[in-house]
């Protein structure tokens, strides 16, 4: 599984990228610092390179994840690529606000190590739920219908 990690914290990418690590399924992230540089790499790579899940932070310089999934929206070969929001906020109105702009999920960043255990077994599930065939490591489900 490919993942653009759209992250202006260091720290936090970090992270993402050690819990990424100890999952059994492989995964390869790639890391731009803001929503130009995601488009940038996105549109620059072809096919073969698209990702199959974009991990977006909210509150980043230059273009923030609101105007990304502004530009996502309106564009039909970005929208196919499951986004997911992480973000440090939990107001109800940046969510509803990330939802409407088609986010296809919306997960507070962890704040204590137990949490994050937790992420990568989530986006696991999400994209078993979409049917593309990756394990849910957390629950032992491997996204069949038996």
């Amino acid at each position: 599984m490919r993942i653009l990690l759209v992250e202006d914290n260091m720290g936090d990418a970090k992270l993402i990228g050690i819990l990424v690590e100890t999952s059994t399924v492989p995964i390869t992230i790639e890391h731009v610092c803001d929503g130009e540089k995601a488009l940038s790499y996105l549109e620059s790579n072809s096919k073969d390179h698209t990702p199959d899940l974009i991990l977006l932070d909210l509150k980043m310089p230059r273009m923030d994840g609101f105007e990304f999934l502004r530009v996502r929206m309106n564009n039909s070969a970005l929208s196919a690529i499951p986004t997911i929001v992480l973000t440090g906020s939990d107001a109800m109105n940046d969510k509803e606000l990330a939802m409407s702009l088609g986010a296809d999920m919306y997960l507070i960043k962890p704040s204590c190590m137990d949490e994050a255990e937790t992420l990568v077994p989530s986006l696991l599930s999400f994209m078993s739920s979409r049917c593309l065939g990756y394990a849910d490591e957390g629950s032992g489900m491997d996204g069949s219908t038996g």
